[in-house]
């Protein structure tokens, strides 16, 4: 029996889904506050991506406003 394969989601359907569950924006999700409400989906958003992607951590980060690898590797450790 082979494993189902489900398709890969892009980045733009990953920030959708997670707008619709958290009921926060991407804006909101893109901030550097540290309002749990916003960290959450962040972490979320960041693990999904990473797992639905090739990207790299530095490239994940760059997404949120990053320079470096940092934010990334630490929500995908944190989830």
């Amino acid at each position: 029996m082979t494993p189902i394969q489900y398709p890969k989601k892009t980045i733009e359907e990953i920030e959708k889904d997670i707008t619709e569950i958290s009921g926060v924006t991407q804006e909101q999700i893109k901030t550097k506050t540290r309002k749990m409400e916003f960290v959450i989906p962040t972490y979320l958003q960041i693990f999904l991506i990473k797992m639905e992607t090739k990207m790299n951590h530095r490239e994940i980060s760059g997404l949120f406003g990053k320079t470096d690898h940092s934010k990334s590797r630490h929500a995908f450790k944190c989830v």
